[in-house]
């Protein structure tokens, strides 16, 4: 059963359900799934963080991190947490003695940006309206293709304004080595231009596109050519591509998330 470390506790509501489709023998549109794997727990934390202290109506910031973590695998964790999970990534080059400790450091970081950030805008303004920003994240894991963990964090960022803005970002991981798996270590060498062309056709395909230019006139890969994101994973079905909104499509299309069945790309990955 998972371990719950608690700071000031607030009721969150959590993000929408997740969901990996089935495979096909061609590229789906779909959103990513997560649910717990053997050996992870989760490190919760909930904090309040006000403008002003001494003040009952202060604007504040409301901070809900759910991160999971491996309970044996010291180095796993730290290349998890140094991954980019978090945005801002803030970790990226902190020396990192544990989960909890991380977490704690991430969320001194983002009250300070908030303070200066919204105390700048405060000075401008005289107002405290638009100052309340909220920072949600739930992360999940599931097993991957070579028993690799799959990482999913799901973000929710409120900075005053009238939408939230969510993205999914998504990293494997050996957990033997505790490395993180990039495209590269995926992929055979020499396999760019087969594996984008592979991706331009999924994109048609869930877009009822007949070719690149259907594409960009739906929005879509206006201002650059198909390519793989490291935004990804992979399981012994598919691998799903996950762009975030605004990344290759205009921003009313939202995220796209692009499964493609591994029988598809079974000729470009590991070898078998």
């Amino acid at each position: 059963m998972s371990k719950y470390l608690y700071n000031t506790i607030m009721a969150v509501t959590l993000a929408g359900a997740l969901l990996i489709t089935g495979c096909r023998e061609k590229a789906t549109k779909g959103t990513v799934s997560g649910g717990t794997i053997s050996g992870f727990t989760t490190c919760v934390a909930d904090t309040i963080i006000k403008l002003f202290n001494d003040s009952t109506d202060s604007p504040t910031a409301t901070i809900h991190l759910s991160i999971q973590y491996s309970q044996n695998n010291k180095k796993l964790n730290d290349s998890i947490l140094k991954s980019g999970i978090l945005v801002p990534d803030y970790l990226a080059l902190t020396n990192i003695k544990d989960t909890q400790s991380a977490i704690k450091e991430f969320i001194k970081a983002y009250a300070a940006d908030y303070k200066q950030d919204v105390m700048d805008m405060y000075r401008q303004t005289g107002t405290s309206d638009m100052l309340d920003w909220k920072y949600t994240v739930e992360t999940s894991t599931t097993k991957g293709a070579r028993d690799f963990v799959c990482y999913v964090s799901r973000i929710t960022m409120f900075q005053g304004g009238t939408d939230e803005v969510t993205q999914t970002i998504a990293r494997i991981f050996n957990p033997k080595t505790g490395e993180q798996q990039h495209l590269e270590d995926i992929f055979v060498p020499g396999s760019e231009k087969q594996l984008n062309d592979i991706i331009c056709q999924g994109l048609q395909d869930i877009f009822g596109a007949s070719n690149i230019e259907g594409l960009r006139e739906e929005g879509i890969l206006v201002a650059t050519e198909p390519y793989a994101p490291e935004n990804f994973i992979v399981n012994d079905n598919n691998i799903t591509f996950i762009y975030q909104a605004g990344e290759i499509a205009s921003m009313d299309k939202g995220e796209i998330l692009l499964n493609i069945p591994n029988t598809i790309i079974s000729n470009i990955t590991w070898k078998k």
